[in-house]
């Protein structure tokens, strides 16, 4: 109380208003009776009930804090393992990719081959073609020529024919 009533004549000594003073030292009690140490809460604390009552306090924290602890620790024995097997994953899919660059070169390596053996093959069919072609031109032209002599020879004989005829009237008369 003596606290209170000092504290209340201080503020009034400096010219602070009076309900503003008395707002102020409620205040404070306030304070001091819930958030504020004093002499006497200390010393309840610091007998030995106050410090086993911590102690216990404390060990059931430590406890909880063990807990969570081990928790965390096979939490990470997990994950370490799934790194593992993501790892021996990641490892197994190189593996595949590069077999499949060699598939693919092989691959690769036979197409060039069978093309090219398409491409001399196809050449090859060409030129025979192109000779065929050429020789049986050359029997067509052959045997046009022999049908021109042959329609000429006709000609001729059928023109001697008929100026034989048109002689033989013409002595005839």
């Amino acid at each position: 109380m003596e606290l209170q009533y000092a504290l209340y004549d201080a503020l009034i000594g400096i010219n602070v208003p009076s309900d503003k003073a008395r707002a102020v030292v409620d205040a404070v009690e306030r304070d001091m009776g819930t958030t504020l140490a004093t002499k006497l809460d200390l010393r309840r604390c610091a007998t030995q009930e106050g410090v086993m009552a911590l102690r216990g306090e404390l060990r059931q924290e430590i406890s909880g804090v063990k807990q969570d602890v081990a928790a965390l620790t096979q939490d990470v024995a997990g994950l370490k393992q799934d790194v593992t097997g993501l790892k021996q994953d990641v490892a197994g899919l190189k593996q595949d990719v590069a077999g499949l660059k060699q598939e693919i070169a092989a691959v690769r390596t036979e197409m060039r081959q069978e093309f090219g053996a398409v491409r001399q093959d196809l050449d090859a069919k060409t030129a025979l073609l192109r000779h065929e072609i050429d020789t049986t031109r050359q029997l067509l032209s052959k045997d046009i020529e022999a049908m021109r002599s042959s329609i000429v020879i006709w000609l001729g004989s059928a023109i001697v024919v008929a100026a034989g005829v048109v002689f033989a009237g013409l002595r005839a008369f």
